[in-house]
């Protein structure tokens, strides 16, 4: 067979020591030689115990006396069984809050309340569905104003009553609207007559300070309309005593303008250009055109488009006959020519040899 472990006898002698009856010794767990029994400094063995909810409980011996100290930990606490008491207001108690949600209570709920709509009742949560003020709830329905009728169109009025809506006296409670128009002295009057404290001020009625404005004719006044209807020679009103002096001359305004040109021995078929320039800071009314010939001709009455432009426009065309051999053009209404511009007559002898032409433009230079 097999050898057996034997032991070794034990030597009974510590250290420094005379006496041999001590031992040195060393216990271990049979599983797990590392796990040692520990002896402290003070020579007390040190043991875990279990109680039956798997706490770990401390036992020290020492010698014949055993003291038992039980450690319990909660949350990370230890405590001494030997201390625990009742807890008071001083003791801090920190409770862990898991994974599910804390249910609380209001204590000033009803025991059920108003979720859906409805009638608002002692049930229902005060939310924006219920409109009040410190007094008390809104009115909704038309009736006498109080402190809880809501400001809205649906009832107009002030401190004194509702708003009067029909035509009728004018009160404090009347709209000021266009259905009552008047001051604090009455409605307004629409139909003319005398100016009072109720006319409407418009140009119905023509006057100023001091009175109505006066229409007719008679002594000028602070009433009198200032316009041709009342004019004044030397100092007193136009009448049929007292005319307005008018003058009539046969003179016309501005310079008398009649430029005369003649053009000799024109052969037949050729032409010969009569120009009158406009004099400077004048305008020329032009009035007619004169010319003759002794046989037959054309002539043709153009204006400048500008001072020295050189474009020309046609006005007039006229042709003579050995019969009539004067041509004259008589203007009513003036043609206006300005300062620096040309009024030109073309003269064409139409006949069969040379001859003479003659023209004059007229008119009237102004200022």
């Amino acid at each position: 067979m097999s050898d057996i472990n034997s032991g070794l006898p034990i030597r009974t002698q510590l250290p420094g020591q005379v006496a041999y009856d001590d031992i040195i010794a060393k216990i271990g767990d049979g599983t797990t030689p590392s796990q040692l029994l520990a002896v402290d400094a003070a020579g007390l063995i040190g043991s875990k115990l279990f109680d039956g909810a798997g706490t770990a409980v401390t036992s020290q011996l020492s010698g014949a006396q055993q003291a038992l100290d039980v450690g319990i930990n909660v949350g990370g606490v230890q405590i001494d069984p030997r201390q625990i008491r009742a807890l008071t207001n001083a003791d801090v108690v920190t409770v862990e809050q898991g994974t599910s949600p804390w249910v609380t209570s209001v204590n000033n709920l009803p025991a059920t309340v108003d979720t859906d709509y409805g009638t608002v009742g002692a049930s229902t949560i005060r939310t924006a569905s219920q409109i009040g003020n410190a007094t008390g709830a809104a009115d909704f329905n038309f009736g006498a104003a109080g402190a809880q009728t809501l400001r809205v169109a649906s009832l107009i009025g002030n401190a004194t009553g509702s708003a009067n809506f029909d035509y009728g006296a004018v009160g404090a409670q009347t709209l000021r609207v266009a259905a009552q128009l008047g001051n604090a002295t009455g409605a307004i009057t629409y139909n003319y007559g005398a100016v009072d404290a109720q006319t409407v001020r418009t140009a119905a009625q023509i006057g100023n300070a001091t009175g109505a404005a006066d229409f007719n004719s008679g002594a000028t006044g602070a009433q009198t309309l200032r316009v041709a209807a009342n004019l004044e020679v030397a100092g007193a009103p136009v009448t049929p005593t007292n005319p307005i002096p008018v003058v009539i001359s046969a003179n016309n305004p501005g310079t008398e303008i009649n430029d005369y040109n003649t053009a000799s021995a024109i052969a037949a078929g050729a032409t010969s250009n009569h120009d009158y320039t406009v004099t400077a800071l004048k305008t020329l009314l032009l009035t007619q055109i004169e010319a003759t010939s002794s046989g037959r001709m054309k002539i043709e009455v153009q204006i400048e488009t500008g001072v020295a432009s050189g474009v020309f426009n046609t006005r007039f065309v006229q042709f003579s006959s050995t019969a009539e051999t004067n041509m004259s053009i008589h203007l009513d209404a003036p043609i206006t020519v300005a300062a620096g511009v040309r009024v030109r007559v073309i003269r064409t002898n139409r006949d069969n040899q040379a001859q003479d032409l003659y023209s004059t433009i007229s008119g009237q230079e102004t200022p």
